[in-house]
């Protein structure tokens, strides 16, 4: 059971009451009770394991059972969650899958009969998967945040060769070598109790919840639970600017990537810290910047992806062709500065009191502690503390000797442009940024 495994990992505040752990055909399940919540919010992690798999798999995988773009006549998959009230959402991620769920208490029987889909999914089609292979560029670029996605796959193929985070480019090649049997096996053997991890959280009694999910998996196979892969992730520095080409001239979306250390070590924080300082909306210095020679930017957008054995940070923003270069040779000359002449106590403040802030917000969120529970799963380490996502308070525990330390440190760094790169070299005379144009 995962709370018996880690005790302490819930705020001291939380009651012990009001959670229930258990082990199901192989999977953990963790139910956390809360009156007060209206609904149940469910997140089931499916993990993959095989790095030498073509990873264009996945992907059409995702396709060919939940886009309801390819499937017009509804599965059994989505007609379950049209009943649930269709609020829910799947992201897809090297090291694996997560499907979130939002539905009114009443349902629950619902959700038990879609779990009892996922794992016995059967309604592959030939039509629908030529139409994937085919289209595959098109249903893509449909999803939310898709230049996000492509970004990823550039940098983490980048950062990580070899290894399991590594494994996402995707080009036409890759695209055309896949059959649908290769599919089928690929989904049988990865969409499994034993592979997976649920949990839940909302106004439910834990014992008939879990009580529910045993009869729904009774029929099927008793596996061991899967521990997930660990890899030591490579070492070094790396700086590159990469343009991934699309056929769409409307406007540049930029994604400055930076490889940190992981949740447990100690110098995890300080290096958020850092990235804010320099990158956070109004505060930072690029912001500053920018505002100073006159170059327009939409809102700098942050996210964190926490792996075992490292963090990746994506900091976003939109701009206009004409100021990409400039954009480009002030923030490097920025940068430089920064890890040179260190950061002042003033900026330090404020970079400190800003992420304190988006903390304290993030904490109220009804999905944090389910975030917790599966990233304590995930990543098997606390910050000490209890937790593994960062509390608001550790956060102000970061000193400017420990910041202008990590500051001066080179970390990996890459810089993805989507856009025309056509339009984008003429506009580039100083720098020479990798084109990748894949389709």
């Amino acid at each position: 059971m995962l709370a018996s495994l880690f005790p302490g990992l819930y705020p001291e505040t939380a009651s012990p009451d009001n959670i229930y752990s258990t082990s199901v055909k192989g999977m953990d399940i963790e139910i956390i009770q809360d009156p007060l919540l209206g609904y149940i919010h469910a997140e089931l992690i499916i993990f993959y394991r095989n790095k030498a798999i073509n990873p264009a798999i996945p992907y059409l995988t995702l396709f060919n059972i939940f886009d309801r773009d390819l499937l017009p006549e509804e599965s059994g998959l989505l007609a379950d969650l049209a009943k649930l009230g269709n609020t829910y959402t799947v992201c897809h991620r090297p090291d694996y899958l997560v499907l979130k769920i939002d539905f009114l208490p009443e349902r629950l029987g619902t959700f038990l009969q879609f779990l009892k889909e996922v794992f016995s999914y059967k309604s592959f089609s030939l039509k629908r998967f030529n139409d994937s292979v085919q289209n595959y560029r098109t249903y893509f670029k449909k999803k939310e945040h898709w230049a996000k996605l492509a970004a990823r796959q550039v940098v983490y193929s980048s950062f990580f060769p070899g290894h399991l985070l590594g494994n996402t480019l995707i080009s036409p090649p890759s695209i055309q070598k896949i059959n649908l049997a290769e599919i089928r096996s690929f989904y049988q053997e990865t969409y499994t109790p034993a592979n997976s991890l649920l949990i839940m959280r909302g106004n439910m009694e834990p014992a008939v919840a879990a009580g529910g999910i045993t009869r729904t998996l009774l029929a099927f196979k008793n596996h061991a639970r899967q521990e997930p892969p660990r890899e030591k992730l490579p070492a070094g520095n790396r700086d590159e600017i990469v343009i991934y080409h699309v056929d769409n001239a409307t406007g540049l979306e930029i994604f400055w990537f930076l490889a940190i250390p992981p949740l447990s070590h100690e110098d995890h924080l300080a290096a958020r810290v850092m990235n804010d300082a320099f990158f956070g909306h109004h505060i930072g210095f690029l912001s500053h910047l920018l505002l100073a020679h006159g170059i327009r930017t939409s809102k700098i957008e942050t996210e964190v992806f926490n792996h075992r054995e490292v963090s990746v940070i994506c900091n976003a923003l939109k701009l206009d062709y004409n100021d990409l270069e400039r954009f480009l040779v002030l923030s490097d000359q920025e940068m430089r500065k920064l890890k040179t002449s260190g950061i002042s106590r003033k900026d330090y403040l404020n970079a400190k009191n800003y992420f304190y802030g988006q903390l304290k917000v993030k904490s109220a969120r009804v999905e944090m502690e389910v975030e917790e529970a599966r990233d304590h799963f995930l990543f098997g380490y606390k910050s000490g503390r209890g937790y593994t996502s960062i509390p608001p308070s550790l956060y102000q525990e970061v000193t400017l000797e420990n910041l202008n330390r990590v500051t001066g440190e080179q970390v990996r760094s890459m810089i993805v442009i989507v856009g025309n790169a056509d339009i984008i070299m003429k506009n580039i005379t100083t720098l020479k940024p990798v084109v990748i144009k894949l389709f």
